[in-house]
């Protein structure tokens, strides 16, 4: 059979815009959005938790845990559990998001065994959760179960769960768990709260001076109890200050009750800061670091206020570089939805 080259790239081409324009249509279709707001009360249990206990009727020790994904939208729950008796090892998965037909935060829950299910969250008070099943478990032979689960918090870096789980007639089994943050991330509730909050997408506007610029920051969780982020930096007009691509953690110091953060650039700045909590919940500290591709010394003071849990500020003042000093370096955050 002899194809006409020309029809077939016609004919390609048509197929191609077709294509093209069923996905700007879809683009068209979703709005953007976000739900992290209506997720903010779920920030406690954010970060990785050992637990010991029984566990649908079994001994066990338990890893868990909860991290922010998809621009903060959802939390993915990991679960590994080992049975104190005979050893078997279990894992489980589940994403918690926003349902906003029927306005509950909503668990989309995956067992070990290849069972599913559907659970609502409903807060009772600051300390105490009901995670009840929207509809009964469905099982990996196809039988179903119901049951709930109540979450008490103890304190910053404690909650305890106790639920039942019943298949058809059969007894209830219990699970009462306490669990508890791993060392490295037990932190102060207010050192917790900033950095929790600093998770997520924000675009950032400055100034120096005359000169002014803008950056994208994205921030997550890390194993560690710390927050990473990469940032892309970036002057509308010819500034001294260029455009850079940045990346940095930030962290609790429990040794000097500060947070600290280091950060590295593509243009071979790089610096750190610490800074304590004033009566006013904001942080002032101090800054030291290396620019002009590492080969002056940078100098000063920081201080950083939230005014809203969607915006924030950061100023570098008092700063010299190489001994001479320089404009306030004024940072306004807000979060990106």
């Amino acid at each position: 059979m002899v194809i006409n080259t020309n029809t077939f790239r016609n004919c390609l081409a048509i197929l191609l815009f077709a294509l093209g324009s069923a996905n700007c249509v879809r683009a068209q279709i979703v709005e953007p959005g976000a739900t992290h707001d209506q997720l903010k009360a779920l920030d406690f249990f954010i970060g990785s938790w050992q637990a010991s206990g029984t566990y649908l009727g079994k001994e066990v020790t338990i890893e868990v845990r909860y991290e922010w994904i998809m621009q903060g939208n959802f939390v993915l729950v990991s679960i590994e559990s080992k049975s104190k008796e005979d050893g078997e090892k279990l894992s489980e998965r589940a994403m918690i998001g926003w349902e906003p037909k029927s306005n509950q935060i909503q668990q989309w829950g995956f067992g070990g065994y290849g069972g599913h299910g559907v659970l609502n969250w409903a807060q009772q008070g600051e300390k105490k959760w009901i995670v009840q099943r929207k509809q009964p478990w469905t099982l990996w032979d196809g039988k179903s179960a119901v049951g709930s689960t109540e979450i008490s918090i103890v304190d910053e870096n404690t909650f305890n769960e106790q639920g039942t789980f019943k298949v058809g007639d059969e007894e209830v089994a219990v699970s009462l768990v306490s669990k508890r943050r791993t060392p490295s991330e037990q932190l102060p509730q207010q050192a917790r709260d900033y950095l929790a909050n600093l998770v997520g997408d924000w675009t950032m506007t400055g100034s120096a001076g005359d000169e002014i610029f803008e950056a994208d920051f994205s921030y997550s969780w890390e194993n560690s109890g710390c927050v990473a982020w990469k940032a892309a930096w970036r002057a509308p007009n010819d500034s001294q200050f260029g455009t850079a691509f940045g990346t940095g953690i930030l962290g609790w110091d429990p040794k000097t009750l500060e947070i600290v953060e280091h950060s590295f650039w593509s243009d071979g700045d790089r610096n750190s800061w610490r800074a304590k909590f004033d009566a006013q919940g904001s942080l002032q500290g101090v800054l030291e670091g290396l620019v002009a591709k590492g080969t002056k010394s940078l100098n000063g003071k920081v201080k950083s206020a939230s005014d809203t849990p969607n915006s924030f500020s950061w100023t570098q003042l008092e700063s010299m570089i190489d001994g001479e000093p320089q404009p306030d370096l004024k940072l306004t955050f807000h979060r990106d939805h």
